[in-house]
């Protein structure tokens, strides 16, 4: 089964809570949404890393970006999701979840970056 397919089914089974409905909506479009970012990043960054994307690491994968990444579809895709009220990188159910699909909290967190540093919104730290 395709990563993304089993992903959008497990944030149904994750997001269940009052979040959940809006963290559920936005992570499958951010999924869809920024399937060419992900691709794309995963050359440099896996998505199950144990270790976060530095700023310097971002900054030279942005600068090898092909023209057009990330688009203005997955720059709205993202900031739905990571900014407030959502803030879904932060929900504990889905960082739960994310490790079954070999996603890390940091790999999670580095396709943010790199989205959020190219797309220019700051992902607001966890509460």
């Amino acid at each position: 089964m395709q990563r993304g397919v089993l992903l959008a089914l497990l944030l149904v089974a994750a997001c269940a809570g009052a979040n959940g409905q809006a963290c559920l909506q936005q992570g499958i479009s951010l999924l869809s949404d920024c399937r060419a970012e992900q691709d794309y990043i995963t050359k440099s960054f896996p998505l199950n890393s144990a270790t976060s994307l530095s700023d310097q690491q971002a900054q030279n994968i942005l600068s090898a970006a092909p023209t057009g990444l990330p688009s203005a579809k997955c720059c709205t895709s993202a900031t739905k999701f990571a900014g407030p009220p959502a803030q879904c990188q932060c929900d504990k159910q889905l960082l739960a979840v994310l490790p079954s699909v070999q996603v890390s909290p940091q790999g999670l967190a580095g396709v943010l970056k790199f989205i959020s540093v190219s797309c220019k919104f700051d992902v607001p730290a966890c509460p």
